[in-house]
């Protein structure tokens, strides 16, 4: 798969780590020290994951991070997790949890660096994803013609 890159910046995983450490740290209100710890160590787990490219322990990490503190960042970083995922596997389940993923991290956070890639992700995303929604007879590539003998 093809990615538009040119023209806006390549994910940072160590950037995001630290704002999301940040955002973590700096999360006040009726949770718990122990479940923003508990955040945190997940998070960490699932960049650290993602880095080694095991794409299936980081989108779990993620997920259960988010699950104790639902920050927008979270939501970022499993959906390149999941986009990875499926570039490695082609499975479309991957595809389709990616391209929801970047949605609601656009809706949620609206402004800011991670949004421009998150939408040129969606940009490069959704029309491959709308390829594997149309009818099998329609997706597959024309057989090839027996070779005259």
């Amino acid at each position: 798969m093809t990615t538009r890159s040119e023209g806006r910046p390549r994910w940072r995983p160590a950037v995001v780590v630290a704002t999301v450490i940040l955002m973590i740290a700096g999360s006040t209100g009726a949770r718990a020290d122990a479940s923003r710890d508990d955040a945190e160590r997940l998070f960490r787990a699932g960049a650290q994951a993602y880095k080694a490219a095991q794409y299936e322990t980081a989108t779990r990490a993620f997920e259960e991070a988010f699950a104790l503190l639902p920050l927008p960042a979270i939501t970022f970083s499993e959906a390149q997790a999941y986009r990875l995922w499926y570039v490695a596997s082609k499975e479309p389940a991957y595809l389709r949890r990616a391209v929801e993923l970047y949605q609601r991290y656009v809706a949620d956070q609206r402004e800011g660096e991670l949004v421009a890639d998150a939408i040129g992700h969606l940009a490069d995303l959704e029309p491959v994803l709308a390829a594997w929604a149309r009818p099998a007879r329609r997706r597959r590539c024309p057989r090839a013609r027996p070779a005259p003998s």
